[in-house]
């Protein structure tokens, strides 16, 4: 239940809450009697804990409190038998700052957590929060896909450079061939050419001889 951005009282029965960043005080008596609480999560949103705001809370056993909180209430977590963690999110110095009463710090400080980090906010799941992380392993695999592709596209041209390579190699060695048997042909040729003038010249004489 909201009085503007007071939380005045809780109805659920959740075990676990955590209030909503919307909310900047939790009011007297908010909680009182809630018997199935277990876990309250504050949110760095609130500034002040009213009186008696968690006053017999029984099952309450963990309790987190941003160092935006600058004062808790007489008697705020009275009945809270159970309790046996406070997590402030800030310095020791600065929960000696808050104000409270001496017998809610003299009941809280014993069991106080000190952490640098800012609390949940809130339960809700976003469904757009899951978005960038999606988008970074789509990124990954994209990046992944396309070193593989680029790797396949190298390793075939290189095949490709030595496949020309070898083939102009190989048109390379036709040719010499090919010259080599033209120039044989050729010598061959001016062989035949050359026996068969030398003949010519030794049988013409004879004919004449012949004639007279």
């Amino acid at each position: 239940v909201m009085a503007g951005n007071v939380l005045i009282g809780y109805k659920g029965k959740a075990d676990k809450v955590t209030i909503p960043d919307s909310v900047t005080s939790i009011g007297d008596y908010a909680f009182k009697g809630c018997e199935s609480l277990t876990s309250v999560t504050i949110p760095d949103s609130v500034t002040s804990i009213g009186d008696y705001a968690f006053y017999e809370c029984t099952s309450l056993t963990s309790v987190t409190i941003p160092d935006s909180v600058t004062s808790v209430g007489d008697y705020a977590f009275d009945g809270c038998d159970t309790l046996n963690e406070v997590i402030y999110y800030s310095t020791e110095e600065s929960f000696k700052k808050i104000n409270m009463s001496a017998y809610t710090r003299s009941k809280l400080t014993p069991l106080v957590k000190y952490e640098a980090k800012t609390p949940p906010i809130s339960t809700v799941s976003d469904p757009y929060t899951s978005k960038p992380q999606e988008s970074t392993n789509d990124t990954t695999e994209n990046s992944t896909q396309n070193s593989s592709e680029s790797a396949v596209l190298s390793r075939s041209s290189d095949t490709i450079g030595n496949t020309v390579q070898n083939n102009s190699d190989n048109y390379g060695v036709l040719i010499v061939v090919i010259i080599v048997i033209l120039a044989a042909v050729l010598i061959a040729g001016i062989i035949v050419a050359v026996v068969l003038v030398n003949k010519k010249k030794k049988t013409t004489p004879s004919q004449q001889q012949r004639r007279q």
